[in-house]
């Protein structure tokens, strides 16, 4: 499937993963899910034919961003 065929399916997948990872990440105190649903995205989107030379550098991410983000996050 390319990326054009269905975009509202597309975007609709990639919320549902970032939605489930945060659930679960504030859930259980860890940015493990934020790692999974970045290496599930970068999966679907290069299945997708998205462009790699891209793709490669959204995986690059350091594996503490996303802790990084989430304990700088202001609290309610």
């Amino acid at each position: 499937m390319n990326l054009s065929d269905e975009p509202a399916q597309t975007a609709f997948e990639l919320s549902a993963l970032l939605d489930h990872a945060n659930r679960e990440s504030l859930l259980r105190a860890t940015p493990l899910p934020y790692r999974r649903a970045r290496r599930a995205i970068g999966s679907r989107l290069r299945d997708a034919g998205a462009d790699i030379e891209l793709l490669d550098r959204f995986l690059a991410v350091p594996d503490d961003a996303a802790g990084r983000m989430a304990s700088s996050a202001p609290t309610a």
